[in-house]
């Protein structure tokens, strides 16, 4: 989960109004570490979708839009090209949205998404996507908003949670 919130006047921003929250699922997608060297010149990724892990990430995102009175959740994905990995979080996205008719629901093809999330970032609210998307455009969202130096992030399990800065630690910057 990472808040891309804008904090103009003090910082400079394109996008004052910015107050947008990523949620992005953390243990699948490409980052599951399921890779090989098939031969020396080639290498495989894979990249796991499950409805399980859709389910919870989706249904997060939807209740953290209920409680914290948020009107829209949107989902980036890719499924005009990866039809069943991306395909599956869209129609899980698309299924648990019935669960929610207070809350609008929408959803982008990635590369599209980001584009207007870089025009016009005013426009979302809650946004939840796979991980490698979401690691990418937390980052993207958090300059948008005025700089990634200021992001945060938090990691949230069922029975714990840890925070942290996006920017890593800077250890060449202590002293």
């Amino acid at each position: 989960m990472r808040p891309c919130v804008s904090y103009f006047p003090y910082v400079a921003t394109k996008h004052p109004e910015m107050n947008v929250l990523i949620v992005r699922e953390n243990e699948e997608d490409l980052y599951a570490g399921i890779e090989y060297q098939q031969t020396p010149n080639v290498c495989c990724s894979l990249k796991i979708i499950s409805r399980m892990g859709s389910e919870k990430i989706i249904r997060y995102a939807f209740e953290y839009a209920k409680k914290h009175g948020r009107k829209k959740v949107t989902a980036f994905v890719k499924d005009n090209i990866m039809k069943f990995s991306d395909g599956l979080f869209h129609t899980v996205f698309h299924e648990m949205a019935q669960e929610y008719p207070d809350i609008l629901h929408e959803s982008w093809i990635v590369d599209i998404g980001a584009a207007k999330l870089a025009d016009t970032p005013e426009v979302f609210d809650v946004i939840v996507m796979p991980n490698l998307y979401g690691d990418i455009l937390s980052d993207v969202a958090a300059q948008i908003a005025g700089s990634v130096g200021l992001a945060g992030s938090a990691n949230i399990g069922d029975k714990g949670a840890m925070f942290e800065a996006i920017h890593g630690s800077a250890p060449r910057r202590a002293g």
